[in-house]
């Protein structure tokens, strides 16, 4: 009798550890599956060095951008002072010729 009992009971602990092996064994399964998803999104992301690699090249095209762009507005400016002298520089002629246009009548 005791030893039917003594028998059950190692049945029991049999039992109880099929069934601890078990679940053991579906958390690592989980366990595995969340971490292929991390690695497979880790693959995705960019490194902080690549992040801070392509701000800095950001960075520098716009640097260079505004460079271009007060060069032409400087560009701009001295095509005006030009027409600006040429316009002058005929005025002074116009004027010069009606004087003496005037003084030879």
């Amino acid at each position: 009798m005791l030893e039917a009992m003594i028998d059950r009971r190692f049945e029991h602990v049999e039992t109880a550890m099929a069934l601890y092996q078990e679940a053991n064994e579906e958390k690592h399964s989980s366990m595995n599956e969340i971490k292929e998803a991390m690695k497979d999104q880790a693959a995705l992301n960019i490194t902080r060095n690549e992040a801070e690699a392509k701000h800095n090249a950001i960075e520098s095209d716009i640097d260079e951008l505004k460079v271009s762009a007060a060069e032409m507005r400087g560009k701009a400016s001295q095509s005006s002072v030009f027409i600006g002298w040429g316009l002058t520089l005929i005025s002074i002629v116009i004027a010069v010729v009606a004087l003496l246009h005037g003084m030879l009548k």
